[in-house]
């Protein structure tokens, strides 16, 4: 009896939700931003969306673009920020990128909850990953010149070996040779 009971409380409760919402409309959530490019060190929404802004406008600058913008900018932190943002490109050179991730790392408890693991987020998780794999790459690249430099110590030595040996053939075939002439000398003396 309860089954029927709870099976048809929830058909109804499921024929509420196919009502139409008369005159309600859902409820949205905005900012007014009329300064979302002016950009500070808070968690306020629009000045996140501000930051969020600056990414997008410098996403697909060169490097030598971004270098030049970074060269201008003062070490105040709001401009400190921008530096590390504008270092975050796959185009950017490993050293920069690593400098601008040790700037973050300095400047990070200076900066608001949200701003901090917004920061996190954007820079350093992707930017210690990028680090790691180039790191990663250059040590294997030391590695495959070390082997490619003892493969070709090995190439020579064994070319070495193969004169030494093509010496020590020879030189046998002379002595073979000399006992032949003696043995041959030696059947003409005594016949």
């Amino acid at each position: 009896m309860r089954i029927i009971l709870t099976c048809g409380l929830l058909t109804l409760l499921a024929g509420c939700q196919l009502l139409p919402l008369e005159g309600r409309e859902p409820a949205e959530i905005s900012y007014a931003c009329a300064d979302s490019d002016k950009l500070n060190l808070s968690d306020e929404p629009c000045n996140l969306l501000g930051w969020f802004n600056y990414r997008q406008k410098i996403d697909n600058l060169s490097w030598p673009e971004r270098k030049k913008r970074i060269a201008t900018l003062s070490d105040s932190k709001v401009n400190t920020l921008k530096k590390i943002i504008l270092s975050q490109n796959t185009t950017t050179p490993y050293q920069s990128r690593l400098r601008a991730q040790n700037q973050l790392n300095e400047l990070k408890p200076a900066l608001p909850k949200m701003m901090s693991a917004l920061m996190s987020v954007w820079v350093l998780q992707p930017s210690q990953k990028l680090l790691e794999f180039e790191s990663a790459l250059v040590t294997l690249g030391k590695i495959n010149a070390r082997q490619s430099q003892t493969i070709d110590e090995q190439k020579l030595q064994i070319e070495q070996l193969e004169q030494q040996h093509q010496q020590q053939q020879d030189q046998i075939e002379q002595l073979m040779n000399i006992e032949t002439s003696l043995s041959e000398k030696e059947q003409q003396d005594e016949g």
